[in-house]
């Protein structure tokens, strides 16, 4: 699905189309990486047992390997550390 969004990306932009929409199905790495890579925004609904983790932004302690991760992301306590960029209406 991947390779023909990319074939047909030129057609879909020139409609003014900048987003595309897919099913939690299609929220992989492959699949994503080769939309972004084509010039578009992606909007997906996650699946169930996608594990979010937050990148570490810490210093180097200086033993052993760098740190990755600081933690999985929880979107029930965890919603202070997002940014919010704007409001589409006042419900949205």
């Amino acid at each position: 699905y991947a390779d023909h969004a990319v074939k047909v990306a030129t057609a879909i932009r020139a409609l003014g189309i900048k987003c595309l929409a897919a099913d939690a199905y299609f929220s992989k790495v492959k699949f994503v990486s080769a939309i972004i890579l084509a010039g578009f925004h992606i909007v997906e609904k996650l699946q169930i047992d996608t594990n979010l983790q937050w990148l570490y932004e810490g210093a180097y302690k200086g033993t052993g390997r760098p740190r990755k991760y600081n933690g999985r992301v929880d979107f029930d306590t965890d919603m202070h550390r997002f940014d919010c960029v704007g409001f589409l209406n006042e419900k949205t």
